[in-house]
C-alpha cells in the first residue's frame, strides 16, 4: 500500500511539474516567430523599395494594440529586426522599441535623420541632416561613425549581397555625391550626381538607380554600377518642379519613378509607359502579383503591370503619401490621419483614425501595422486584445486539465490516508 501511495505522490508532482514547464514554455513562443532575415529592414521594406511584405496581415482588425509616446516632435514609422525589435527616428536620437511597446534604449545622433536601416548581423546605420553615418550595435552602443560634408537626411539602402552602405545627399540644388560605404564605415567610393529628394535603390542585379535635377529643369534618372560607373542615364522630365516621391524596382527589373506621371521604365532606362493623374503624391509599392499601387491625390490607384488602370479607392480628400501591400495583396495607405486597409480588389476592409498626421505604415511578422505620427506616438494596430487566440486557449486548457487530474488524484490520495487511519 505504501509503495502505490509512494507512485501516486511521484505522479502528482510529475503533472504538477509537467504543468509549470508547459505554461513556461508556451508563454516564451507566444506570438513569436524565429526570422534569419530582418522583417523590415529599412524605408520601402527592402533595397528595392518594393514596399511588399511577406507577411500575412489578414487577421488585423485595425484596432490600437498601444501607442506609445515617445516625446513632442514627430515619429518616424520604425524598420524592424528580425527578433521583432522596432528601430525608430525622432529628432536627432534614435530608439530601439520592443513588439510590446517598451523603449529599450536611445542613442543620440548629431543632426536629424529619418529612417536606419539594418544589416544581416543586426547593424544599425543611421543618417542625418548634419553629415554623419553612424553604425549602432543591436545592444544601443556605437560600433563607429563617419562625417561628410553632405546633408545625409535621406535614408541608407543596403545592399545585402555586399554588405555596402548607399547614401544620395538630400537636396535638390548643386551637385554632390552619392556614397558607397564599406560596412566598416571606410569609403568604397564616392561619385559626383545631383542631389535628390528620395533615397537610392538597389535592383536584384545590384544597379543603384538615384534621381536628381541638372541645371534649373532637367531631371534625370541614372543607373550606377557596383563600382560607382554610370551605366546610363534617362531624361525623366523638363518641367521645373518634378519633385521625385520615391523609386521602386520590380524583381524583373522594371523601374518605378514616382514624378509628376508615374513613369515606368526598362532595366536599359529606355520609358516602358507612364501615367497621369494629376502628379504622385507616394512611392509606388508592389504587389505580389505584380500590381503597382500609387498615390495621385486623394485617390489610390492600382494599375497593372503594362500601365493600365485596375481600379481606383478615393480617400477623405487628403492625399495619400505611403503605401504598404501584404502578401495577400491588403493594401494599407495613409491620407493624412487616416489608415486605409484596403482588399486587393479595391473595396474597403477598415478605416484607423486618429488626430495626427500619420507617417507610412510598416508591417510586422505578427500582422501587426506600425507607424509613427505627427505629435510624437508611435502606434501599434492590429488584432483586438481581448480576444483570446486559439494557441492560448489550448495551451490553458491543457495546463487546466492536467492540474484538475492532480486534484483529484490528490484528493483520492487523501481518502486513501483517512480510510488508513
Amino acid at each position: 500500500m505504501h509503495n502505490h501511495t509512494y507512485k501516486l505522490s511521484g505522479i502528482i508532482v510529475f503533472l504538477i511539474i509537467l504543468s509549470v514547464i508547459i505554461l513556461c514554455f508556451s508563454e516564451n513562443l507566444e506570438g513569436k516567430e524565429v526570422d534569419i532575415e530582418p522583417i523590415w529592414p529599412m524605408y520601402g521594406h527592402d533595397s528595392q523599395h518594393t514596399c511588399h511584405s511577406l507577411v500575412d496581415t489578414s487577421k488585423n482588425e485595425g484596432k490600437v494594440v498601444w501607442k506609445l509616446h515617445i516625446g513632442k516632435s514627430p515619429v518616424r514609422s520604425p524598420i524592424i529586426a528580425n527578433d521583432g525589435t522596432l528601430y525608430c527616428c525622432m529628432e536627432n536620437y534614435v530608439y530601439a522599441i520592443s513588439s510590446e511597446g517598451k523603449i529599450q534604449w536611445k542613442f543620440e545622433v548629431y543632426g536629424v535623420c529619418s529612417y536606419p536601416a539594418i544589416a544581416d548581423d543586426g547593424t544599425l546605420y543611421v543618417s542625418t541632416h548634419k553629415g554623419y553615418i553612424y553604425a549602432i550595435n543591436p545592444d544601443g552602443s556605437l560600433k563607429w561613425s563617419v562625417k561628410t560634408n553632405s546633408n545625409l537626411y535621406n535614408p541608407p539602402v543596403i545592399d545585402y549581397s555586399s554588405g555596402t552602405i548607399y547614401i544620395i545627399p538630400y537636396d535638390i540644388y548643386g551637385n554632390d555625391y552619392l556614397y558607397a560605404i564599406y560596412p566598416n564605415g571606410t569609403l568604397k567610393w564616392k561619385v559626383e550626381l545631383p542631389p535628390s529628394t528620395t533615397s537610392a535603390v538597389i535592383g536584384l542585379d545590384r544597379i543603384i538607380y538615384v534621381y536628381g535635377r541638372v541645371n534649373v529643369s532637367n531631371w534625370y534618372l541614372y543607373a550606377i554600377y557596383p563600382n560607382g560607373s554610370l551605366k546610363w542615364k534617362t531624361l525623366v522630365s523638363s518641367k521645373r518642379w518634378c519633385i521625385c516621391k520615391g523609386i521602386s524596382v520590380k524583381d524583373d527589373g522594371t523601374i518605378y519613378l514616382s514624378g509628376d506621371y508615374l513613369y515606368a521604365f526598362y532595366p536599359n532606362g529606355s520609358l516602358k509607359w507612364k501615367y497621369w493623374a494629376g502628379g504622385t503624391t507616394s512611392i509606388a509599392a508592389i504587389g505580389p502579383d505584380d500590381t503597382v499601387y500609387v498615390g495621385f491625390g486623394d485617390i489610390l490607384y492600382a494599375l497593372y503591370p503594362d500601365g493600365k488602370e485596375r481600379w481606383t479607392f478615393k480617400a477623405n480628400g487628403d492625399a495619400i503619401t505611403s503605401i504598404a501591400v501584404d502578401s495577400n495583396g491588403i493594401v494599407y495607405a495613409v491620407s493624412y490621419n487616416y489608415l486605409y486597409s484596403i482588399y486587393p480588389n479595391g473595396t474597403l476592409r477598415w478605416i484607423f483614425k486618429t488626430n495626427e498626421s500619420l507617417d507610412c505604415p510598416v508591417i510586422g511578422n505578427d500582422g501587426k501595422i506600425y507607424v509613427g505620427a505627427l505629435k510624437g506616438n508611435l502606434y501599434a494596430i492590429g488584432k483586438a486584445e481581448n480576444k483570446l487566440s486559439q494557441s492560448m486557449f489550448y495551451k490553458y486548457f491543457i495546463v487546466s486539465f492536467i492540474i484538475i487530474i492532480a486534484v483529484v488524484a490528490g484528493v483520492w490520495l487523501w481518502r486513501i490516508k483517512v480510510k488508513k487511519k
